[in-house]
């Protein structure tokens, strides 16, 4: 018995330093495992990326936004809108993406489908989505993750032959349809906002005893609903409210009015002031932008 209790314990205690060895070993391999960044070279310039590629199968999928500022194009969020969608200008061109972030699908000319990944807020597109968007030659070296970009090879059908018989370039951006604004259905025959800062002050919240009364414009406050009440803005309209301490931002329809406290500008509803993560505070700075205004 004794005899097998030492047998026992001397193969536990040789397991027990075995351990630190295969955790360093695990350890060492993990190391040689090197991220995957993207480089984009660009005629003479070269640009590392911050976002490591996404690889599936045959397929690589490359940071959008990055990729495009290497390209000298930009990104934005088409807001207030129908449909998700983004924004890509370069040159003279401002054309549109539409996404379904559900299906992982993008969208381009002519129902072109491309797939689509979005990882850590980062928007992550395949290598032949930029082969058919940018407007000269492409070349992806996969062993490198470097995209290879030849802007002194410019496409035949970027270009455009002046009666001189000189071609220019006239496209920066291929196989997207021109940008064009959806507007959402609760729109419709409504006049669109110009897009600048209509007003800024301190907003405010109301809900609680109120909710289920009668607002000025006759309809019942309902506190859960994203409306809000302005002192002179006509009833129906919709508004953009932003937080300036966090820059979240809320749509609103204007259904009452008020606030009547000097140096407020707007009163929100709970739910309202709930997404701009406003009911700790109270009050709050933040500016309006009008979306769309009743005929």
């Amino acid at each position: 018995m004794k005899k097998w209790l030492s047998v026992a314990f001397l193969t536990l205690v040789l397991f027990m330093l075995a351990m630190p060895v295969y955790a360093q070993s695990g350890a060492e391999k993990t190391e040689d495992i090197a991220a995957e960044y993207l480089t984009v070279v660009y005629g003479a310039k070269t640009v590392t990326c911050e976002n490591e590629v996404i690889k599936e199968g045959d397929f690589t999928f490359l940071p959008l936004r990055e990729t495009l500022e290497a390209y000298g194009a930009s990104l934005s969020w088409a807001e207030g809108e129908a449909e998700a969608k983004v924004i890509i200008s370069a040159g003279q061109d401002r054309c549109q993406l539409v996404l379904d972030l559900d299906k992982q699908m993008a969208y381009g000319l002519d129902g072109k489908e491309f797939l689509l990944r979005h990882k850590d807020s980062t928007l992550y597109l395949p290598v032949h989505f930029f082969a058919q968007l940018v407007n000269c030659e492409l070349q992806w070296e996969k062993e490198t993750c470097t995209l290879l970009l030849y802007p002194d090879k410019v496409k035949a059908e970027a270009l455009k032959v002046g009666s001189n018989g000189e071609a220019t370039v006239c496209h920066w951006i291929m196989n997207l349809p021109m940008y064009e604004k959806t507007l959402p259905s609760r729109y419709s025959g409504m006049r669109l906002g110009n897009g600048e800062i209509y007003e800024a002050g301190k907003a405010s919240y109301y809900g609680g005893k109120f909710h289920g009364r009668k607002t000025a414009s006759g309809e019942r406050y309902d506190q859960y609903a994203m409306t809000a009440a302005h002192k002179t803005l006509p009833f129906g309209t919709y508004v953009r409210v932003t937080a300036e301490w966090n820059q979240k931002s809320v749509e609103v329809r204007i259904t009452d009015r008020g606030p009547f406290k000097k140096g407020r500008v707007i009163d929100l509803s709970t739910a309202a002031a709930a997404e701009l993560d406003m009911l700790s505070k109270g009050v709050g700075n933040v500016t309006l932008e009008v979306l769309a205004w009743p005929n």
